[in-house]
């Protein structure tokens, strides 16, 4: 997060991304069990760093089709990575030249 501070990394996100945050946030069954003031402190935690982008793109590349407004998200940033502990996403391995990493993975590549 000090690197996207200090300007080296971009955090992208969408409208449908921050959407489907929320969903999860109040959906019971995550077992998050959070205020609605909470949940808008989240979001807008995430809105302090990240940038918006526009995603008209429509792609069926992924199982879970939620998580095709991921990729899409990151093709209309131009992005090189997702950054991501889902599942059908980490599969894909890359797509469209953009990398799918853990957490751990990405942080690797700057040690």
């Amino acid at each position: 997060m000090l690197q996207a501070i200090d300007g080296k990394l971009k955090i992208i996100t969408s409208q449908h991304i921050l959407n489907e945050v929320r969903k999860v946030l109040q959906d019971p069954k995550e077992g998050f069990q959070l205020s609605e003031q909470e949940i808008d402190d989240i979001i807008n935690g995430i809105l302090l760093y990240a940038e918006i982008v526009n995603t008209d793109a429509r792609i069926d590349v992924v199982r879970d089709p939620k998580d095709n407004h991921i990729i899409a998200c990151a093709m209309a940033a131009k992005a090189h990575y997702i950054i991501t502990r889902d599942k059908d996403l980490l599969s894909l391995k890359e797509y469209a030249e953009i990398k799918m990493l853990t957490p751990e993975e990405f942080l690797a590549l700057f040690k």
